[in-house]
Parts: C-alpha cells; sequence; structure tokens
C-alpha cells in the first residue's frame, strides 16, 4: 500500500517539476507526517536544488517585528490567555509538533533552510554539507534585535533557520 500523495504535489509535477527551489510558507505545522511530506516535496526539487520554508510565529502574516512596541512578556501573557481558553475549550496547542523529528530532518539533503518570521539565522551550510551533515555544520546567528525575544522561536525546535536563495526558474526537462 503505496503513501498517499497530496493533489498538489501532482500539479506541480505536471507543471514541469523538477525545480531549482521549492519555497513553503506556513505550511508545516499543519502537516501530520512531516518527513514524508518533506519527501514528497523534494521528489519536486533538482538534484542541487533547494527547499526552503518559513515557519509561523507569534505576529500576524505580513506584520513586521518590533521588539520595542511588543515586549516578550506581554506576548507570553497573551498565549497563556489563549491556552487557558483553548484547554477550556477542550483543545490542547502543540507549539512542538516538529521536536520528535528533529534527527530525520536533518539528515534532509534539500532541506536548505527553515526560516522563521523571528529572523533567527543559521549559515546554509546544511545543503551545500550534503547527505549526513552534522548539526555541528549549522552554526546558529541571531539578528540584532532577535536577543529580545525568547529563545524559544519554532526555529530553535529544529536547530535550522533562515538564509537567501537567488531566485530561479524551473527546470524543465531534467
Amino acid at each position: 500500500m503505496g503513501r498517499r500523495r497530496h493533489p498538489h504535489f501532482r500539479r506541480a509535477a505536471q507543471a514541469g517539476a523538477p525545480f531549482d527551489w521549492v519555497f513553503a510558507s506556513r505550511v508545516i505545522e499543519h502537516v501530520p507526517d512531516l518527513v514524508g511530506w518533506l519527501e514528497q516535496t523534494e521528489s519536486l526539487v533538482v538534484e542541487d536544488g533547494a527547499l526552503v520554508l518559513v515557519v509561523p510565529d507569534r505576529r500576524p502574516p505580513g506584520q513586521e517585528p518590533d521588539a520595542d512596541a511588543i515586549p516578550a512578556r506581554l506576548t507570553d501573557l497573551r498565549d497563556q490567555r489563549d491556552e487557558t481558553a483553548n484547554l477550556r475549550a477542550g483543545v490542547r496547542q502543540q507549539r512542538t509538533a516538529i521536536k520528535d523529528q528533529r534527527a530525520r530532518l536533518r539528515e534532509r539533503r534539500k532541506l536548505a533552510a527553515i526560516r522563521s518570521s523571528l529572523r533567527w539565522r543559521v549559515a546554509a551550510r546544511l545543503a551545500a554539507a550534503g547527505p549526513g551533515a552534522s548539526s555541528s555544520a549549522v552554526a546558529p546567528q541571531r539578528d540584532r534585535w532577535a536577543s529580545r525575544w525568547r529563545s524559544s522561536s519554532p526555529s530553535s525546535i529544529t536547530g535550522v533557520a533562515s538564509t537567501a536563495f537567488p531566485m530561479a526558474s524551473p527546470s524543465h526537462g531534467a
């Protein structure tokens, strides 16, 4: 019995896959089988291509970070209030759904970057290092303002964060 493929993967394959890069913004937190989804997504990327993921943070989409305007304590209080309301409703928040799959995530050869909108940055040497690269091949760095935010940002869950990739067009025919 084979694994079910999402219709988006079939449409992408028909549209000219494989591609030089695949960008997925705020998707992985909705995927129950993260490693399986990554395998399917990687099948759409050329051998030396890149897979770039964006994980959500506490701000609404499109809102720029402003550590001075929204202190971490205020954000924490809001989260505690929301969590209390969810518990009363019988819903439990899961912030670290991918933590259990951390080692398997590091083995993903084409996973070049996971970017948190909190902008925790890591040199994207993981893709360049190739298969079997150790997590020590990735050196954590932070933006100058990021230290004001608490260290449990979504990207700290995986140990991989953002980098920039040149825009590329789909690779046809390979």
